[in-house]
């Protein structure tokens, strides 16, 4: 049930219309939170514009310094619905924004080539017109469907350092209601960060969700699930370069617990040196982290040494692991 607001002056924000399976536009206010198939709509928009951003300035021989679109969603306390709570004097993060980045070298873009020439290029293969600048001259200017765009220094997280040899082309969408008090763990997404290929070819998931995320998977669906799960984990796999087998048969595990969860698992060979491994994983650190010899990270669960463990969907574990029977490389599926 969505609370409204009375007599309160309501912040409206468009979705942008993308015609895609899915995905949905209108618009989102405090009367109207944000829907799974509008947050399907904001991520291909911020993609897909920051990919044609990327080809324009390929063409005239600009070059990022990685090979894809950093895609994050940044919460915050957003009025007329800002709610304090005992000491958090700024409120509840009650809105999401979605940012996007594109790192380039320090003196290869400007601004001014930015919104002069790249930007009204791209926007040709949008029905909007360009808006305004806005704030300083150099800031930032009005995007489409109210989102932003910035040259900006990368700061390293955690710190208050910054990368002075790379700036990063940010585009920003208006800040939409996730709910009344909250929004994080409301975001109708289950990735609240990503990293996308610049040449969709090489997208490994899809980027829209085909129904609620959020939504719980039925006891009855866990093996079908399971098994979409394992296919989507062995292309990433297989990328990474692994040869995964057949898979098994699943079923259904007694842990010694309460927990009964559903497994099923496929053998799979490598002979890349870890750091090779790290290097392949790089473009999809949102879809597979290598786990074994990096510091910090617990590499056993579960009775198995893990490899490399896959964001695999809400309900769900994959990770290509040791078998503790025979040593052999199983790459395994499991609900939890």
């Amino acid at each position: 049930m969505q609370v409204r607001t009375g007599f309160r002056r309501q912040h409206v924000y468009p979705i942008p219309d993308v015609d895609q399976p899915g995905c949905e536009a209108g618009v989102v206010s405090t009367r109207h939170w944000l829907d799974w198939r509008q947050a399907n709509s904001v991520t291909v928009f911020g993609i897909e514009f920051m990919r044609r951003v990327a080809a324009v300035l390929a063409e005239r021989g600009i070059t990022p310094v990685d090979e894809w679109v950093e895609q994050s969603w940044h919460t915050r306390a957003g009025s007329p619905t800002r709610h304090q709570s005992f000491m958090d004097p700024y409120g509840e993060a009650n809105v999401a924004a979605l940012v996007n980045k594109i790192a380039y070298p320090v003196d290869s873009v400007t601004f001014h080539q930015i919104i002069m020439d790249v930007v009204p290029q791209v926007l040709e293969s949008f029905p909007m017109e360009l808006s305004k600048t806005v704030g300083k001259p150099g800031q930032h200017m009005i995007a489409p469907y109210l989102w932003t765009i910035d040259l900006k220094t990368p700061r390293i997280p955690s710190t208050f350092k910054t990368r002075n040899h790379l700036r990063e082309i940010v585009f920003t969408s208006p800040h939409y209601y996730c709910g009344y008090t909250v929004a994080q763990g409301h975001i109708p997404v289950y990735r609240t960060s990503a990293q996308w290929p610049l040449d969709a070819e090489f997208d490994l998931v899809p980027l829209t969700y085909d129904q609620n995320p959020k939504k719980p998977v039925r006891r009855s669906d866990i093996p079908q699930v399971a098994s979409e799960v394992l296919s989507t984990v062995s292309r990433i796999s297989e990328r990474l370069g692994f040869t995964v087998g057949p898979a098994s048969a699943g079923r259904w595990v007694k842990d010694g617990g309460n927990a009964n969860p559903y497994v099923v698992s496929a053998h799979v060979e490598n002979d890349l040196l870890i750091d090779e491994l790290v290097r392949r994983a790089r473009p999809f650190g949102h879809l597979a982290t290598v786990v074994a010899g990096q510091p910090g990270i617990p590499q056993r669960r579960n009775g198995r040494h893990d490899i490399v463990r896959f964001a695999a969907r809400p309900g769900f574990a994959a990770a290509v692991s040791e078998s503790p029977d025979d040593g052999r490389l199983v790459l395994t599926v499991e609900s939890t």
